[in-house]
């Protein structure tokens, strides 16, 4: 099974959102090279669970507000799906979460229950972001595949770099956020 979920960075509307879309983009790119792949033996993609997972505000993650009315991810599937994909399989949008982690962590909450109704012996799970925010996701994988209990043997873990990049601020500010994660995950009960 293939499970892809674009993180999410900015809103997609009215021309904006280039950080969101470079981050559908790379992942339709590896849906694409795949298929190429497959196609080549006679096969196509089938098993494959396309999730956006992020909500509407932070404050808000789960209800639309007066200000925002219409779910990132809502916006990142309606991009995708303009785009052509998935050709086929499923493409998930739920508007639960807000944030690297709790976007992370839902996702592996929603494939662990995917695997239970659709047990596979071999599953490869991609997210998509940017090389500065490319580490948080990366420990963030690592200590929540770890406290979810998913067994390395059923999956393997890929993030994917979309083409953009932060600005100057940003990356001070995820460098920040890196050693916090890491603090919290270390030293903390993370994130309860």
């Amino acid at each position: 099974m293939f499970y892809f979920v674009p993180l999410a960075y900015d809103r997609i509307q009215n021309g904006q959102g280039k950080g969101s879309k470079a981050r559908c983009e790379a992942l339709i790119w590896k849906m694409c090279l795949m298929e190429e792949e497959l196609y080549t033996d006679g096969k196509i993609i089938t098993n494959c669970w396309f999730g956006s997972l992020a909500g509407y505000t932070k404050e808000s993650p789960g209800r639309p507000t007066k200000k925002v009315p219409v779910a990132l991810c809502d916006q990142m599937k309606e991009y995708t799906i303009k785009l052509g994909y998935p050709r086929t399989g499923v493409f998930f949008s739920d508007p639960q979460a807000w944030g690297t982690y709790e976007e992370i962590r839902y996702a592996l909450q929603k494939i662990i229950a995917e695997q239970r109704y659709n047990y596979q012996t071999s599953n490869d799970v991609y997210f998509s972001t940017n090389f500065g925010h490319s580490f948080r996701v990366c420990i963030c994988i690592w200590f929540l595949k770890r406290e979810l209990g998913m067994d390395n043997s059923l999956f393997r873990f890929h993030v994917l770099l979309a083409k953009h990049s932060f600005s100057k601020k940003e990356y001070f500010q995820e460098t920040a956020k890196f050693f916090q994660y890491l603090y919290r995950f270390v030293f903390d009960k993370p994130f309860k």
